[in-house]
């Protein structure tokens, strides 16, 4: 016997919901609140798309003198620079802020040696291991 779709009607009662089939229950969908690139959650939180992000990675750079979060150091290449985030974007995304005070610049290799840790943690853990931390830092 064939079984009925969701949106047919049954032969013997002429309606969608019965026979062992329930209306499908929709939820709504929460407020998209985007615009131009960047979403913003109900709690505040941004997420940007790999477009914004790159903006904004140019933006940091074009300040006078940008340095390394990590080390201190300046940057002599384009392509050792990484958007880094302060605050850990958490275990599959879901403390994700992209808001401008959680962002700072890291060389490549140490933005993949912090990790999932927030920029104080590392910052901390360079200074036991005795790297070099910067004086001044973005945190």
């Amino acid at each position: 016997m064939p079984k009925l779709g969701r949106n047919q009607l049954c032969p013997l009662h002429k309606r969608r919901d019965c026979c062992g089939r329930a209306e499908f229950v929709r939820y709504p969908k929460p407020k998209n609140l985007s615009r131009n690139g960047v979403t913003t959650d109900p709690d505040g939180r941004e997420k940007c798309t790999p477009a914004v992000l790159r903006a904004r990675k140019n933006m940091l750079l074009n300040r006078p003198h940008p340095t390394c979060a990590a080390c201190g150091e300046e940057f002599t290449d384009y392509r050792d620079v990484e958007l880094a985030h302060k605050e850990s974007k958490g275990n599959g995304g879901f403390k994700h802020d992209d808001r401008w005070p959680n962002l700072c610049l890291m060389h490549l290799a140490e933005n993949r040696e912090q990790g999932s840790r927030s920029l104080a943690d590392y910052l901390q853990w360079r200074r036991e291991k005795g790297l070099q931390v910067p004086e001044v830092s973005c945190v």
